[in-house]
C-alpha cells in the first residue's frame, strides 16, 4: 500500500536536487531559459540602466540577440508607448508593495513590423533591509491567443449578441457591452455587475422557469441552458432575449462553476410572432363561425394540411386523413371530378383562377355541395410551389335554389296550361 502512496520527502528532496543543479549545472539553466520560456530578464535596479535579456526574447521579435546591448532602453524603444506606461506603473506599484503582482501583457513591434502579443511578469529581489534591488522576470509569447482572442470578439460583435460569463459558486459575472446596450444601458451604468444583475432586469414571471432550466443543466440532465426570457428597458418596455448558455467547468466535486452564454434580442421576432397569433386567432374566429375552412397544399412535396373546419366540411375523421392530393381527389363526387381537377390544374399553370363548385361524397354515401376559392403562390420562375384556399359547404343553398327552380317550373307549367284548363 505504501508503494502506491505519494512520498513528500521524496517530492522534497527532488525539489533540492533541481535547485543544486541550477546552482551547478549550466546546462539546466540554459534548457529552463530556452526550451521553456519565451524570454527571460534581470534588472540591476540599483543601477537600472543595465539590464540582461536573454537571447530567446530577442529571437522572438526577429533581433539578433549580439547586436542588442543589455540596457532597458533597447526594449523600450520597441514597445507599445501605452503599455510601456502601463509595465512602469506596475513596476513602481510593485516595488511599493510586494503584494501588487507585476504581470500585464504588452505589445512588441517585431523587427519586420508586426505586432507580437508578449505577457510578462517578474517579481522583485530585496536585500536584508527590505528594498527592492533586482528584478527577475520572465515572457511568453501570446499573439496566437491574442489574435484567437480578437476573431473571437470580432465575431461576437458581428452576430450583435451580449455576451455572459458567471461564476455559479460566487455569483461573479462579466457582461460584454452589448449585453448592456441591448437593455439600454452602459456596463458603467449597471456597475457593479452580479447575477443580481440579471435577477434584477428580467420579467418576476421569467425567473422560476429559467431557474428550473438553469437547474436542469446543473444537475447534468440538460447539456445546455435555453430560454427567451424578458427583460426590463431602461426605457420601461419589455426586451425578449434568447438566452443560451452551458457549464463549461465544473468544481472537483462535481458542481458548477463557471457557465458562460449569450443573449439574442429577439423583440421584433416575438412582435410579429405576437401579431401572426392575433390574426391568426382573428381568421380562426372568423372562419369558424362562418364555417369556412382552410386548406394548405405544398404542390412540390405532395403535402395536404386541413384545418378542423375542413375535416367537418367533408365528414372526415382527422385518423383517416393520409394528408396528400388524393386525400382530396377521392371524395370528389365521380361525376365532378374530372371537372375540379382540371380547374386545380388550370390554376396551377396559371390559366385561370381556382373559384369553382363541386359535390363531395362523404363516408355515409351522402352528398355535399362544395364552394372553394384560393391563392396559388409561385417562385421567381413562375412555377406554382404552394396553394392557400377555402371550402364552404353550400348544400343548403343549392337545395334551395333546386326547390325553388322546381317551384318555377310548376308555376310556369301551370300558366301555360291555365287557358286551356279554363276553355
Amino acid at each position: 500500500m505504501k508503494e502506491n502512496m505519494p512520498n513528500t520527502n521524496k517530492d522534497y528532496y527532488l525539489k533540492k536536487e533541481l535547485y543544486s543543479l541550477l546552482k551547478t549545472d549550466d546546462k539546466i539553466f540554459d534548457f529552463i531559459q530556452n526550451v521553456c520560456l519565451d524570454g527571460l530578464w534581470f534588472w540591476d535596479l540599483e543601477e537600472p540602466e543595465n539590464e540582461w535579456m536573454n537571447p530567446v526574447f530577442w529571437k522572438t521579435l526577429g533581433y539578433n540577440p549580439d547586436d542588442m546591448p543589455h540596457s532597458p532602453t533597447a526594449w523600450q524603444d520597441i514597445i507599445n508607448k501605452d503599455d510601456l506606461k502601463l509595465a512602469i506603473d506596475n513596476l513602481n506599484k510593485h516595488l511599493s508593495d510586494e503584494n501588487h503582482t507585476y504581470d500585464q501583457i504588452v505589445r512588441y513591434r517585431h523587427k519586420d513590423g508586426h505586432i507580437v502579443w508578449i505577457r510578462c511578469k517578474g517579481n522583485a529581489i530585496q536585500d536584508e533591509n527590505g528594498k527592492p534591488i533586482r528584478m527577475l522576470g520572465i515572457h511568453y509569447e501570446i499573439t496566437s491567443f491574442k489574435n484567437n482572442e480578437f476573431r473571437y470578439k470580432s465575431l461576437i460583435e458581428g452576430t450583435n449578441v451580449g455576451t455572459w460569463e458567471w461564476n455559479v459558486q460566487t455569483g461573479a459575472t462579466v457582461f460584454n457591452e452589448r449585453w448592456a446596450e441591448i437593455v439600454g444601458y452602459t456596463l458603467d451604468d449597471l456597475s457593479p455587475i452580479s447575477i443580481e444583475t440579471w435577477m434584477k432586469l428580467a420579467h418576476p414571471d421569467d425567473l422560476e422557469e429559467s431557474g428550473k432550466r438553469l437547474n436542469e443543466c446543473f444537475e447534468k440532465k440538460q447539456e445546455f441552458y435555453a430560454f427567451e426570457a424578458r427583460m426590463k428597458h431602461k426605457n420601461g418596455h419589455w426586451v425578449w432575449v434568447y438566452d443560451h448558455g452551458k457549464v463549461f467547468e465544473w468544481t472537483e466535486d462535481g458542481k458548477p462553476l463557471w457557465m458562460y452564454g449569450t443573449h439574442q434580442d429577439i423583440t421584433q421576432r416575438k412582435l410579429k410572432e405576437e401579431k401572426h397569433n392575433r390574426l391568426s386567432e382573428r381568421l380562426f374566429i372568423a372562419t369558424n363561425t362562418s364555417g369556412i375552412g382552410i386548406w394548405d397544399y405544398d404542390v412540390v412535396n405532395n403535402v395536404l394540411e386541413w384545418d378542423d373546419i375542413m375535416f367537418q366540411i367533408y365528414g372526415v375523421a382527422k385518423g383517416s386523413f393520409s394528408g396528400t392530393y388524393d386525400s382530396w381527389q377521392n371524395r370528389l363526387h365521380p361525376d365532378d371530378r374530372t371537372q375540379a381537377e382540371k380547374d386545380l390544374q388550370m390554376a396551377i399553370s396559371g390559366e385561370k383562377e381556382f373559384d369553382t363548385e363541386f359535390r363531395i361524397v362523404w363516408p355515409d354515401q351522402s352528398i355535399h355541395f362544395i364552394k372553394a376559392r384560393a391563392n396559388v403562390q409561385r417562385d421567381a420562375t413562375g412555377n406554382t410551389f404552394r396553394i392557400i384556399g377555402t371550402n364552404w359547404d353550400i348544400t343548403n343553398q343549392k337545395l334551395a335554389e333546386a326547390e325553388s327552380n322546381e317551384s318555377n317550373k310548376r308555376n310556369r307549367i301551370f300558366v301555360e296550361q291555365a287557358p286551356h284548363a279554363i276553355a
